[in-house]
């Protein structure tokens, strides 16, 4: 309603309101991955965490840390980024250059390292083998990642990319635009991928394709969440096996486990096809 009566984002509505609110409904996604709790200003400390459903948090939690990028979103994110960099490199400070030049290196080694992959199929490799093959493995992800998140520089690139192909009259179609401007949305979402854990992750190599970064393990990034929450309460009907799923998702972290039978009666309940 605030957003249909003042016209204004109702991302930043629902952030503000996060702040004061006692209940707060939102999908798994935007709250198991950490980097999406802290843009929505989602405070777990403190707070209790019911998750209903639960059968559905491994598959969950995989796909929203899984990341992938495919060669023209590749060749486009460098293409933008030359782009902006030519035209404001004179007014950047230092740090902003630095890094610039460290994600065009990235984008031409990865391009490179599909270019160089043999064969048809699909390859799996550890990260660290993908970061050496790709010659990327000196860089600090980690302080990309930052960079990213404190410069908004994927902003700041599509906005300039907008910007010019309204000053060209380019016209492109829809599949295009959504394709090429969130390219380096996409370079950011692997290389973010790519700071997981070295047991926990692969990246599975598409020769002259694509590239994707796979979560092997949910546990991690589910302990994150429950290292901020005071309590995390996990509801389902169909938790089975329990045991593997309690042992691959918690650890040894529970407190409790509560049983119940059937909401309803099995005989009280009854199907129609009218």
């Amino acid at each position: 309603k605030q957003k249909t009566a003042y016209e204004i984002c109702a991302c930043l509505v629902g952030s503000e309101m996060c702040i004061r609110d006692r209940l707060v409904v939102l999908p798994y996604q935007m709250l198991v991955h950490r980097a999406t709790r802290e843009a929505l200003g989602l405070r777990l400390r403190g707070n209790i965490v019911v998750l209903d459903e639960c059968h559905n948090l491994p598959s969950a939690v995989a796909s929203t840390h899984d990341a992938s990028l495919s060669a023209a979103e590749l060749d486009a994110a460098h293409a933008q980024l030359t782009a902006y960099f030519d035209k404001y490199a004179s007014r950047l400070a230092a740090g902003n250059v630095t890094y610039i030049r460290q994600l065009l290196f990235v984008c031409r080694q990865l391009s490179r390292a599909l270019a160089d992959a043999t064969g048809d199929q699909p390859t799996l490799l550890t990260q660290a083998a993908f970061l050496c093959a790709a010659r990327v493995e000196q860089l600090n992800f980690f302080a990309l990642e930052q960079y990213f998140a404190a410069s908004e520089i994927v902003r700041k690139v599509q906005g300039f990319v907008e910007a010019d192909e309204r000053r060209r009259g380019v016209v492109a179609t829809a599949g295009e635009r959504s394709r090429t401007r969130w390219a380096l949305a996409a370079l950011r979402r692997l290389l973010g991928a790519l700071t997981a854990s070295e047991a926990d992750a692969r990246v599975l190599v598409t020769p002259r394709d694509s590239l994707r970064c796979v979560l092997l393990s949910a546990a991690r990034p589910f302990a994150e969440l429950c290292a901020e929450a005071r309590a995390v309460v996990l509801c389902g009907g169909t938790v089975a096996p329990r045991d593997a799923f309690v042992s691959d998702m918690l650890g040894e972290r529970v407190a409790a486990l509560v049983e119940s039978g059937d909401a309803a009666a099995r005989d009280a309940l009854a199907a129609s096809g009218d």
